[in-house]
């Protein structure tokens, strides 16, 4: 996101949030940094979980102009004829990509700049997916942006998967497919834990996108966070109080 997700700025907005953190403490016998950390923890998980479960939006490759399997620069076609083939179109842009950065035909090309905003170029491989023949420098180099670019799909979910584990709270695996990348914008999320001084717990996904998309799915998060949570605390707080209750009359007769 393009800005930080605060996780007690989005929790503040939610009237009982003290109410069931207090609670919660109390019928698990945790510090409020502790239970604080916990709610974090659960709300970035809940974050990584598919569009069904409530988690982070993603792109719809399978819709997308420039992202769906038609644009497949590997899947490049040249008819027999000599002729242009019109399945061509959807795969221009990322020749023309690839081009503008340098890359050609016959030459080798050693790395390209996928997204506008990387600080880092990327190294393009000896051996591309689907391409067999690896003479064809500037295919690989096009397939390159583009299957990079496919890979970012998931990439806000990659960042509030490295969130919650910065919070160190419980491992915690995550879906193959939004595993943040060494180095990548998603590795470098974090998670600043509260203190007893301090009870303020910041969440920040690194990586570039729609904050309004990062922060809906955080306060659908929090919402989800809350209700189990307070529902937890009530139940244990109620078995406690109705098994006090019973010792009481036991203690009498």
């Amino acid at each position: 996101m393009r800005a930080p997700s605060q996780f007690l700025q989005i929790a503040g907005n939610f009237k009982t949030f003290q109410s069931v953190m207090d609670k919660y403490g109390e019928a698990r016998k945790m510090a409020y940094p502790e239970v604080i950390t916990r709610a974090a923890y659960q709300a970035n998980k809940q974050c990584t979980m598919s569009e069904a479960k409530g988690g982070v939006k993603r792109p719809k490759l399978a819709q997308d102009k420039f992202l769906r399997n038609a644009t497949d620069p590997s899947k490049y076609k040249k008819l027999d004829s000599g002729k242009y083939s019109k399945t061509n179109d959807a795969r221009r842009i990322w020749f023309a990509l690839a081009a503008k950065q340098g890359a050609k035909k016959g030459k080798p090309f050693k790395s390209v700049k996928v997204g506008p905003n990387d600080d880092k170029l990327t190294k393009v491989g000896a051996s591309v997916k689907n391409i067999s023949d690896n003479e064809k420098y500037l295919t690989k180099a096009a397939a390159t942006i583009r299957n990079r670019r496919r890979s970012r799909a998931g990439a806000m979910a990659a960042g509030f998967l490295q969130s919650a584990r910065r919070t160190a709270y419980k491992k915690i695996k995550g879906a193959r497919n939004i595993q943040p990348v060494p180095g990548g914008s998603a590795s470098k999320s974090l998670f600043h834990a509260p203190t007893k001084n301090n009870l303020k717990a910041f969440s920040i996904n690194k990586v570039l996108g729609d904050f309004k998309i990062g922060r809906d799915a955080m306060l659908r998060a929090m919402t989800f966070v809350m209700a189990d949570m307070k529902k937890f605390a009530e139940e244990e707080l109620n078995k406690l109080a109705n098994n006090a209750a019973r010792q009481s009359k036991g203690g009498r007769r």
